[in-house]
């Protein structure tokens, strides 16, 4: 091997080892206990994968300690930090485990999933500016949606009951919902398809949208709270 083949054989190893040496020192893998809740608290985005095994993974290690993480009671709890110089700071973590029945949001925290990480029915509570986008293909799902909260829901459902409220706002991309019972008051928006029978009321400033004209909705209109239908409108 002459001097220039070499050099570049010596280069090439080096620069791989410190590509392998970065990839490990900048993640990091957790192995959990089993659960089928999640709360997440703080600037923290999740995204959730379904998975036989339990163990999340925080996408840079660097940020580990911008957010602490148990299980308790088969309930994950994540928490961002919080503290000064870090209460900005977000973190991202990748979440393995089974299906889901109950999601607690708050603080801006930020969830994404697909449909084989919920369970048949699921709880939901948004809360403090967090939000949620996942893919849905449920029996029934319970959401409550509040002060400036979000949700963006895709699949099918076949029984929705949502309270939105304070600002909150709630977006149905869905083909088939059933049925659903809603409260909407203080602001609160909630858009879905016409299709399904709506029973419930809207108050106080709340807004529920139709794509499409319904005629199945039994909703009452009270304190300046209105249900409209829109035709062809971007979801």
């Amino acid at each position: 091997m002459n001097s220039k083949m070499k050099y570049a054989f010596l280069s090439n190893l080096l620069i791989g080892f410190i590509f392998g040496f970065t990839f490990v020192a900048n993640s990091q893998s957790v192995d959990l206990n089993e659960f089928n809740e999640l709360f997440i608290r703080g600037k923290v985005k999740v995204n959730y994968i379904y998975s036989e095994n339990s163990y999340l993974e925080i996408e840079t290690k660097e940020h580990a300690d911008f957010a602490t993480f148990k299980v308790e009671n088969r309930v994950l709890k994540i928490k961002h930090s919080n503290f000064k110089p870090d209460r900005n700071k977000s973190v991202t973590i990748n979440v393995y485990g089974g299906q889901l029945k109950t999601l607690k949001l708050k603080q801006g925290a930020i969830l994404t999933m697909d449909s084989t990480g919920f369970s048949d029915s699921v709880y939901v509570h948004l809360a403090s500016g967090s939000e949620m986008k996942a893919m849905c293909n449920l029996k029934q799902i319970k959401i409550i949606a509040n002060r400036g909260s979000f949700a963006f829901l895709e699949g099918s459902l076949n029984s929705m009951n949502a309270t939105v409220r304070s600002g909150a706002k709630i977006r149905c991309n869905i083909s088939k919902i059933s049925k659903a019972d809603v409260k909407i008051s203080t602001g609160g928006f909630l858009a879905m398809e016409s299709s399904a029978v709506v029973t419930g009321k809207v108050s106080t400033g709340g807004e529920l949208k139709f794509y499409g004209t319904s005629n199945k909705h039994r909703v009452k209109q009270l304190l300046k709270g209105k249900v409209i239908s829109v035709e062809n409108e971007q979801k």
